[in-house]
């Protein structure tokens, strides 16, 4: 499996001890099982509790410094989330 950093979605608080040389074939297919166990435990992810990023996560901002406004960034997640969880489609 490949991961980049933008199909990063949310940040949970499950950890997991994953081997040091991933790329072994052992290692590999002991990674994808231990994925595949995270998703049964946790029906597909759906109760996974995610971290809040202002709230849990203490991240700041500050308009000297930053660009954009976070709170802004979450409310705009929200709400797309919102409008995805429902059955208009």
């Amino acid at each position: 499996m490949v991961m980049h950093t933008s199909t990063i979605s949310a940040v949970s608080t499950i950890q997991l001890n994953l081997p040091h040389n991933h790329r072994d074939a052992d290692n590999f297919k002991t990674v994808e099982l231990m994925y595949i166990e995270l998703l049964k435990r946790f029906y597909q992810g759906k109760t996974l509790k995610t971290l809040h990023p202002i709230n849990d996560m203490e991240i700041e901002y500050d308009p000297d410094e930053d660009k954009m406004d976070i709170n802004k960034l979450v409310e705009a997640q929200e709400k797309i989330k919102e409008e995805l969880a429902q059955d208009d489609l």
